[in-house]
């Protein structure tokens, strides 16, 4: 983890418990950000709670509503107790389905496709293992009552961002701004890339606004912000 980060964490006390817990705020998002407020945050791919953290700290108002299937992670962001916040123990696709979760020796990179070589190989990590999980369609978990506007919808669900909005066609309308992780090379078995992803987006009416570049030895990846037109 980046030195510069925790420091940076570590200088705001209501983090310290959550960092004791070996959470720490995404922080480093708060650029992409400036400006905006929200009264809904969806959380797509938990994890230990960073970003829900980080989102409660931005928005204090703001309803969290985060999905997790990891059952450790869930554990974890649980522990938190973040106020106003729901965390549902599913992953979320085009469909309704059990399927399998590969684990990842870096638990924050666990996906539903399998690791490609590209990210054992850029990243330095393995496949350890797989769970089975829940998955269903967002469209079937939350409708347009659920959320105070303005939305937005974070995803970062290690390649599975496609099938993501697919399952969330019915509930696009309602979301403000998707903020999602991009890749231009296949990191994981199947995963659609950054054209494939920006295209649906722009058929269910956002466009980009902004990038944050995430280089680690190459450029393979990136966050991006996308606004309703």
């Amino acid at each position: 983890m980046n030195i510069m980060k925790i420091l940076r964490t570590a200088l705001r006390p209501q983090f310290w418990s959550a960092m004791r817990m070996g959470v720490v705020p995404t922080l480093e998002h708060q650029a992409a950000f400036d400006g905006l407020t929200f009264g809904t945050v969806i959380d797509v791919g938990a994890n230990k709670g960073q970003f829900s953290l980080f989102s409660r700290y931005l928005w204090p108002q703001a309803k969290i509503i985060a999905f997790e299937p990891q059952p450790d992670q869930a554990k974890i962001f649980r522990g938190l107790n973040i106020q106003n916040a729901d965390l549902l123990d599913l992953a979320l696709g085009s469909e309704t389905s059990k399927t399998q979760l590969h684990i990842a020796s870096r638990k924050d990179s666990s996906s539903l496709l399998p690791l490609g070589e590209e990210q054992k190989e850029i990243f330095s990590m393995d496949e350890v293992g797989t769970i089975e999980v829940d998955v269903k369609r967002l469209d079937q978990v939350l409708t347009s009552a659920d959320l105070a506007a303005p939305t937005l919808m974070k995803i970062d669900v290690q390649g599975f961002e496609y099938e993501v909005l697919e399952g969330a066609t019915e509930l696009l309308p309602y979301i403000d701004y998707i903020y999602l992780e991009l890749s231009v090379v296949e990191l994981y078995v199947g995963q659609k890339l950054y054209d494939e992803v920006t295209k649906l987006l722009s058929a269910n009416g956002f466009s980009e606004t902004n990038e944050n570049s995430l280089k680690i030895k190459k450029d393979v990846q990136f966050d991006a912000l996308f606004v309703r037109k």
